[in-house]
């Protein structure tokens, strides 16, 4: 299997996961042999890094366990791309990581990574031409907002614990809150087509993202 440029230092073939990793991971992701494959490539290029505040491989991880628990016969091909969704911003030359490992993990694979490499971007389609894309696409990126959004949720509610306000999680999370119309257009359009637990909680989630990030909104 091909191994990804990594953006964060020289290319590294991928390794297999540890034997304890494997365990660690035994309930969350389902024992395929592509989803293993995928899960050596994601700590290949993680290792030491954090992405939005968070180790990456962990968010890979937490974004695989939301799929399997509100997505019904999840297809093990979403699981690979739930690790592998953030290759866009980790690996050194993306279209040439999707073109090599499209013969190995699927055209289907690859087409999902390719409609998420502005997942985290201003550039993130949130309109009617969303409609078009792989019905993947929309569960992976909708399952990827809950755990981003849901993310700065929790720490505002241990927050709220200690007796303070739990709005002020958001103060340093200004780029979420400058894209909260962003995720709320997504939510409207694709939350029908989901299915119902990961479209009811998609929406809950970013309302109540909305409603607690409101004194940070632009405007």
């Amino acid at each position: 299997m091909p191994a990804p440029t990594p953006r964060h230092g020289k290319r590294s073939r991928p390794t297999p996961p540890q034997r304890g990793e494997k365990s660690r991971f035994a309930g969350i992701l389902p024992n395929e042999p592509l989803v293993r494959d995928a899960l050596a490539l994601a700590q290949s290029w993680s290792i030491d890094i954090h992405l939005d505040g968070s180790p990456a491989l962990g968010h890979v991880i937490q974004l695989a366990s939301v799929l399997r628990k509100h997505v019904d016969r999840l297809p093990p091909y979403l699981i690979v791309v739930a690790l592998l969704h953030d290759a866009a911003r980790l690996v050194g030359d993306f279209d040439e990581f999707t073109n090599e490992l499209e013969g190995h993990f699927g055209e289907d694979t690859m087409r999902i990574l390719r409609e998420l490499r502005d997942e985290h971007t201003d550039g993130r389609p949130v309109g009617p031409e969303l409609l078009y894309a792989h019905l993947g696409t929309l569960f992976v990126s909708a399952a990827d907002q809950i755990l981003t959004l849901g993310t700065v949720l929790q720490k505002g509610a241990r927050i709220r614990d200690k007796g303070g306000d739990p709005t002020t999680a958001w103060r340093d999370r200004p780029d979420l809150a400058q894209r909260m119309c962003n995720y709320e257009r997504f939510a409207a359009v694709v939350s029908p087509y989901l299915e119902p637990r990961l479209g009811d909680l998609l929406t809950y989630t970013t309302g109540r993202a909305k409603a607690e990030a409101a004194l940070f909104l632009p405007g």
